[in-house]
């Protein structure tokens, strides 16, 4: 008898559990999207901003994450709905089961390798960071990926030649300041802040190693479109709405994301420069960052492509 009320009190648990998920973002139109500290998701600053979710009726919370990996954790959880996420970290996720669809792009290229200031007349090539310590973001984010994807053309070994680290981006441009590091790859305004301050010196932008690489996409998981297809589309709406804003009034983009971002707005102006704003995949490179994280051991697997991206809502929202 006491196994059959403890199955019973199971199953009511898990009922009420999925039916307050279904209350809870239907009734109040409530959606948990997850972003990063970057220019890369400049377009959830502009939309927030601007209140363009509150137009379509939705209600928004948002989440902050240090790089795409505890993202992903975030989505495979349940916690989040949405995410603005580097599409290698989406791929290592699909990758392990993590039940996701990449609906939209969000930025190609947009991070550089930056050197010590002091060390710019040594530094000249990614061949004399031989030797050197190197931060990035997290293994596993995208910057690590076009990281080991330049050290390897150069001939050199990611995991032997050179000593790889994890870092904020913030503190990856006061550890080259402090002259801590040799150099470092983190997303804009990382780039643009070193600079300014006189800490560092571009060596190479991502979009040098790999033209229009595929950077950020905004990804939802599964069950989100599936119960809720029409939320699904007013986020994509907004998403297609405040991109093109940034791509059209670039200065108030940039005013809207250094405020957010707490970086002087002249910095803002020349980060986003070199970041390429767009709704639109570069299908191929997402593949071919498939078949490179394969090589490295980081996934098992290549994903179902006719699952893993599906832009069916995109044109729909967007024509």
């Amino acid at each position: 008898m006491k196994k059959v009320v403890a199955l019973g009190i199971v199953i009511v648990a898990v009922l009420g559990g999925a039916l307050g998920y279904y209350y809870y973002t239907t009734a109040s139109n409530v959606v948990r999207i997850g972003y990063q500290p970057s220019d890369h998701h400049a377009a959830l600053f502009v939309a927030m901003a601007k209140k363009m979710f509150e137009k379509e009726g939705i209600k928004v919370e948002t989440y902050e994450f240090k790089a795409g990996p505890p993202e992903t954790q975030a989505l495979a959880a349940g916690k989040i709905d949405v995410a603005y996420i580097g599409c290698v970290p989406a791929i290592t996720a699909y990758s392990k089961g993590v039940p996701i669809k990449i609906v939209a792009g969000v930025n190609q290229e947009g991070s550089a390798i930056v050197v010590r200031k002091d060390e710019a007349g040594e530094i000249k090539g990614i061949k004399d960071l031989k030797g050197k310590r190197v931060a990035e973001l997290m293994k596993g984010s995208i910057q690590d990926c076009m990281l080991r994807i330049a050290l390897k053309r150069a001939g050199l070994d990611p995991d032997k030649d050179v000593d790889i680290v994890e870092m904020k981006t913030a503190d990856a441009v006061n550890a080259l300041g402090a002259k801590q590091i040799d150099a470092f790859i983190e997303p804009e305004p990382g780039p643009a802040m070193a600079v300014k301050k006189g800490f560092g010196v571009r060596l190479m932008d991502t979009g040098k190693i790999w033209p229009h690489h595929q950077c950020c996409v905004l990804v939802m998981r599964k069950d989100f479109i599936e119960r809720h297809p029409d939320l699904a589309r007013k986020v994509l709406r907004v998403h297609v709405m405040a991109t093109k804003y940034v791509q059209e009034h670039p200065d108030e983009a940039a005013k809207i994301t250094a405020n957010q971002l707490k970086v002087p707005e002249e910095v803002e102006r020349e980060a986003m420069r070199h970041v390429r704003y767009s709704v639109d995949l570069d299908v191929d490179s997402i593949k071919m960052f498939a078949r490179f994280l394969k090589q490295l051991g980081y996934i098992k697997k290549l994903p179902d492509w006719s699952d893993f991206i599906d832009l069916k809502l995109l044109k729909e929202v967007a024509g």
